[in-house]
C-alpha cells in the first residue's frame, strides 16, 4: 500500500472498527497526521490563535481511533488495551490536584493566579509549598500517573502496531482468511 492509498483507505474507512489495518495503512496514516500537525502547527502560530488545530485533531479523532483497533486486531491484539493508561491518568490528575489544592490551602496559590498565564510563583513560595509533608506525596503520584500513562501509550500506540499481522492460521480468531 502506498501513502496515498493508506491515507485514502483509513479516510474511506473512517469509523469502520472491523476488519484490520497493515502496518502500512497504519503508519503512513501516522506519518500524514504527523505532516499535517506540523504545517497546522505553523499555520496556528501566524495566524494567532488554534482553532486550526482543534479542528483538525476533532477531525482525525475517529479515524485515529478506527485505524488502530484495525491495526491492533491485526496484530493480535484486542481493542481494549486502549483503556490501559486511564487509571495511569486518573493518578496522574489526582496528584496535580492535590498539589494545587495544597498551594491554595496554604494561601501560596489563589485561583486567579492559576488563570493567569503570566502569573508566576515566588521561590520562597514554592520552597514552603515543598516543605509541607504531602507534597511529595502527590509529587510521586503526578511522576508515578505520567511514568505509567507514557509507557501504556508508548506500547499501545507503537509497539504493538509495529508487530507483524497475525494470521488466521496462527491463532486470530477475529480475522477471517479472507480479509488478509
Amino acid at each position: 500500500m502506498d501513502f496515498v492509498g493508506a491515507i485514502q483507505s483509513v479516510f474511506k474507512n473512517f469509523a469502520n472498527f472491523r476488519g484490520v489495518a497493515g502496518r502500512a495503512e497504519y503508519w503512513y496514516f501516522v506519518l500524514f497526521v504527523f505532516l499535517v500537525s506540523l504545517v497546522v502547527a505553523v499555520v496556528d502560530s501566524v495566524v494567532g490563535f488554534g482553532i486550526i488545530g482543534v479542528a483538525f485533531n476533532l477531525v482525525i479523532l475517529i479515524p485515529s481511533l478506527s485505524v488502530l483497533v484495525r491495526r491492533l486486531r491485526d496484530a493480535g491484539f484486542s481493542w481494549a488495551w486502549l483503556l490501559a493508561p486511564i487509571l495511569s491518568v486518573i493518578v496522574l490528575f489526582v496528584g496535580i490536584f492535590g498539589i494545587v489544592n495544597l498551594g491554595i490551602q496554604s494561601g501560596l496559590l489563589n485561583w486567579e493566579q492559576l488563570m493567569d498565564p503570566d502569573s508566576e510563583l515566588t521561590a520562597a513560595a514554592i520552597t514552603s509549598l515543598a516543605n509541607d509533608p504531602n507534597f511529595y506525596g502527590y509529587g510521586i503520584m503526578t511522576f508515578v500517573g505520567l511514568l505509567f500513562a507514557g509507557i501504556f501509550s508508548l506500547i499501545v500506540n507503537v509497539i504493538f502496531p509495529l508487530m507483524a499481522s497475525k494470521s488466521a492460521a496462527e491463532g486470530n480468531k477475529r480475522i477471517k482468511p479472507e480479509t488478509l
